[in-house]
């Protein structure tokens, strides 16, 4: 036992249940074995708001049977956020519906109480070798979300060609994810053809890898890799439990940043976007409708940290604004971050050419570049910039 002791107590662990009585029997079994526990948490979203000190962390046990909806939403959502990190649930039933759920959502170890000490030794022992296969692995990718206030918005536009310009700046691995579940365009307008579309990677989830994936993802010219949205329409795609973050961390694993144009019907999805984002940029024009919608939208996002929230006003024009900047903010509860200049006529032709913006010396091209070397870490640039491809 000496040698598995050492194995448990190298891991740091915290415990998460509702129901106080299971959550004291994980504990003292955890204690037996002389495991370092870091917190105790007596509710999901507890896992969220973790002190300083608290939130340094390698297992998570979660008691599943309180809320199971909840459960898996929240073990979504960390499996995403800290894919290093093992997941473990506790429950009293054994249902093999239940544990399918969990391992899609994210869980790796499935224990039945009453707790078996062999059980846990066994379950400590194998999330130490996932530890050690992941030790010098690249750390993960940044997640940057593009979300369109309202229908319109040309969040598309924005988020595609900001792709493009964040390829070139950050001259890092770098995807675009266009996660519209019924028709994507962001192929169309970077004048793609995709093989493969999101339906294709939601048909094969479950035997989903980094290397099918690598074989579903279009190329642009520029290396900028792209998930293209469906193309055809047989009504909205879905994922399942488990799914979305399976692709998520796929991607973050191969990819130094992944843009997403988070496209409507996402439903409870767009949480664990919001979640593992690193950046969410909220669209929208300066017209009332528009702006309501983007006080909606920012209220919500703000939840996931009001520092990663960006308001775009897009198709900005000062000459013709009806709705002062300072009315702006105050309507939307939050300052303009980026403005990006309206101009019909370049943004039809890249449409219907299929020739990004960003590839033209035209204003709307100067804003996204300074979006991306923002997103890069880089200072914002003065002067003449380079075309797309050097």
């Amino acid at each position: 036992m000496g040698a598995n002791m050492v194995q448990v107590q190298s891991l740091r662990a915290i415990v998460v249940g509702p129901d106080a009585l299971r959550r004291k029997e994980v504990m003292a079994e955890l204690q037996r074995q002389e495991a370092l526990i870091v917190a105790e948490l007596d509710s999901y979203p507890s896992i969220r708001q973790l002190r300083e000190g608290e939130d340094d962390w390698d297992i998570a046990l979660l008691e599943l049977d309180s809320d199971p909806e909840l459960c898996l939403a929240v073990i979504q959502s960390i499996a995403g956020k800290r894919p290093e990190a093992t997941i473990m649930v506790y429950t009293a039933k054994d249902d093999p519906d239940l544990l399918r759920r969990s391992m899609w959502a994210g869980a790796r170890e499935f224990l039945l109480l009453p707790l078996s000490p062999r059980a846990l030794t066994a379950a400590f022992l194998r999330a130490t070798a996932r530890f050690k296969d992941r030790e010098g692995a690249k750390p993960s990718g940044k997640i940057l979300v593009f979300v369109g206030a309202k229908g319109g918005s040309g969040v598309t536009t924005i988020a595609a060609n900001f792709a493009l310009a964040l390829r070139k700046e950050a001259e890092s691995p770098t995807a675009l994810l266009d996660l519209d579940l019924e028709l994507g365009d962001a192929a169309v307008l970077l004048g793609i053809t995709p093989h493969h579309t999101l339906r294709d990677v939601i048909e094969n989830a479950r035997r989903l890898d980094r290397d099918l994936l690598a074989g579903m993802l279009a190329r642009h010219e520029s290396g900028l890799a792209v998930m293209a949205g469906p193309d055809e329409y047989e009504g909205p795609a879905a994922f399942e439990n488990g799914d979305l973050t399976k692709l998520l961390y796929l991607l973050r694993e191969q990819f130094s940043y992944v843009v997403v144009d988070a496209g409507p019907n996402l439903g409870r999805s767009m949480e664990l976007i919001c979640e593992l984002a690193e950046c969410i940029y909220v669209v929208t024009q300066a017209d009332v409708p528009s702006l309501r919608n983007a006080h909606r939208y920012m209220t919500r996002m703000q939840r996931f940290g009001s520092g990663k929230v960006k308001l775009v006003i897009n198709r900005y024009d000062p000459r013709r604004l009806e709705i002062e900047e300072e009315r702006i903010s105050k309507a939307v509860g939050a300052p303009i971050d980026w403005k990006i200049p309206n101009d019909y006529a370049s943004v039809k032709r890249s449409h219907n050419t299929g020739a990004p913006l960003i590839s033209a010396n035209s204003p709307v091209a100067r804003v996204l570049t300074q979006m991306a070397r923002a997103a890069a870490g880089k200072p914002l640039e003065s002067g003449k910039r380079k075309g797309l491809f050097g």
